[in-house]
């Protein structure tokens, strides 16, 4: 999860750091903490600008934390939860709303060029 993390929230930072199209998916993966992931991640995006691969990277983030909110959700439905363990589950699960409002946000502002609120 760390790594997704990371990866998640840095990639917009060095996007926008490097200029230029040549290999850009070699330039971004070779800074990346975890480049097996930034590469599986853009396997596809061969021919993708600077803001595809943004674009694509915020989808991923966006699929991953409505995927992992869902998943809470579920988990809090269970019957016979301890008081602490579901006020745990409340907690994440706001967290991860806000997470996925964000990265939303995000791909508006990255549509609409506003890359400043990106």
């Amino acid at each position: 999860m760390k790594s997704t993390t990371s990866f998640i929230f840095l990639i917009g930072l060095k996007l926008c750091a490097i200029s230029g199209t040549s290999n850009l998916i070699e330039r971004v993966c070779q800074s990346s903490e975890d480049k097996n992931l930034c590469y599986s991640t853009y396997n596809n995006a061969q021919k993708a600008d600077l803001n595809g691969l943004a674009m694509i990277g915020l989808n991923q983030a966006s699929g991953n934390a409505t995927a992992i909110l869902k998943y809470v959700q579920e988990r809090m439905g269970q019957p016979n939860l301890e008081p602490l363990v579901q006020q745990g589950l409340i907690d994440c699960a706001n967290l991860y709303q806000d997470a996925v409002d964000q990265v939303d946000d995000s791909i508006a502002a990255l549509e609409a060029d506003a890359f400043k609120d990106v």
